[in-house]
Formats: structure tokens, C-alpha cells, sequence
């Protein structure tokens, strides 16, 4: 069973955003956990699209909405 890896994205104006999307790009890390991103869902979704990857994004809670 893999565990539940939370990972927090940090300022959404800074650059946890890319940073997160681009360590989510690699296959392993799907192998060896599953990655739970807390943070900006927008800020995720715009560094996935500028940045090229093709991360998969699925919110769970938006606070405030």
C-alpha cells in the first residue's frame, strides 16, 4: 500500500507552484506515493499549463467557494 504524501505548495505567487507541478511529472512518484497538493488550485493549474507538464488536478476543497 503506498502511502499519502502531503505536499504544500507554498506562496502561490512564488514559485512552489512550478516547482510542485514539475516534481509531479515523473512517474515514480505516483509508484512510491500518492502526492495530495495542498494549495492555490489556481496557481497549480496555471503552472501546469505554462509550464508544459501535463499534471493531473483534482480539487478536493476550495476554501472560500
Amino acid at each position: 500500500m503506498r502511502p499519502v504524501l502531503a505536499i504544500t505548495m507554498g506562496d502561490p505567487a512564488g514559485i512552489g507552484a512550478e516547482v510542485t507541478v514539475k516534481a509531479l511529472a515523473h512517474p515514480e512518484v505516483y509508484r512510491d506515493c500518492i502526492p495530495v497538493v495542498i494549495g492555490s488550485s489556481e496557481a497549480f493549474a496555471d503552472a501546469d499549463r505554462f509550464g508544459g507538464e501535463d499534471a493531473i488536478c483534482r480539487v478536493l476543497h476550495e476554501a472560500g467557494k
